[in-house]
């Protein structure tokens, strides 16, 4: 994106120098139009000038044939003067002829000159054109392209939201199986309390009637009424197996 705005930056860089390069041209122009003014009316003050310089001429040739009617001698001289005045109309005549060919010449070269600088301009302007479209439509399209990438990182967006939704919902259904399961143990456990309270109190109840059952029998008498100590019976083995279970 950064090169394109260099290059846009570029094309109207050398848009603004085209423009500049056009005002060049208008001002010469102007100028040329003003030296061409300036010209005609210098070539109008000269043939003017020998306009006046003619008519003088005439007049004086017209003198000149007066007085050569009253003396041949002088028209002589006045024929010689009239030929070398010829001459000098001529020789002007052709200066000026000369000197405005080589105006129209240089007048002509300009215009030349000018449709050339034109023609380069307008060259240089259809090129800064096609280059300007190529910089469009190379804009165009990274400006799609980055639609594009905007487009799935949206998608990413969305997919990185479903996959935390389902994530979330993966934890809370997580934490409610655990907490059943830890209430299911609670209850376990419990129950488990319940029952070896229940075993714990028939057991005792148990020993406590095994106990008075031995007591019972512990003192026997023999044939001659004497008491004596009896052998550990089968109550006093269920005493020890109640209270070693007791125990644990």
């Amino acid at each position: 994106m950064q090169e394109t705005q260099r290059a846009f930056m570029e094309v109207e860089k050398q848009l603004s120098t085209a423009r500049e390069v056009m005002d060049l041209f208008v001002l010469e122009d102007t100028q040329l139009q003003m030296f061409a003014l300036e010209t005609r009316a210098k070539l109008e003050a000269i043939q003017d000038e020998v306009r006046g310089e003619m008519k003088d001429a005439m007049l004086e040739v017209d003198q000149m044939r007066q007085e050569a009617l009253a003396n041949a001698t002088a028209w002589k001289k006045t024929l010689l003067e009239l030929r070398e005045a010829t001459q000098k109309n001529e020789q002007i005549l052709q200066n000026i002829r000369e000197k405005k060919k080589r105006e129209e010449e240089k007048e002509i070269q300009l215009q030349k000159l000018k449709a050339e600088r034109a023609l380069e301009l307008l060259q240089e302007l259809e090129k800064q054109r096609t280059l300007k479209e190529e910089l469009e439509r190379r804009a165009e399209e990274e400006m799609k392209r980055l639609e594009e990438i905007e487009k799935q990182r949206e998608l990413e967006k969305q997919q990185i939201v479903k996959q935390r939704e389902l994530e979330k919902l993966y934890e809370q259904e997580k934490q409610r199986q655990l907490e059943q399961l830890q209430a299911q143990e609670k209850e376990l456990l419990l129950e488990r309390e319940k029952i070896k309270e229940f075993k714990n109190q028939e057991l005792e109840q148990l020993g406590n009637e095994l106990e008075k059952e031995a007591r019972g029998t512990d003192l026997t008498k023999n044939n001659d009424g004497l008491e004596v100590v009896a052998q550990p019976s089968d109550a006093k083995e269920g005493i020890s197996i109640v209270k070693r279970v007791l125990d644990c």
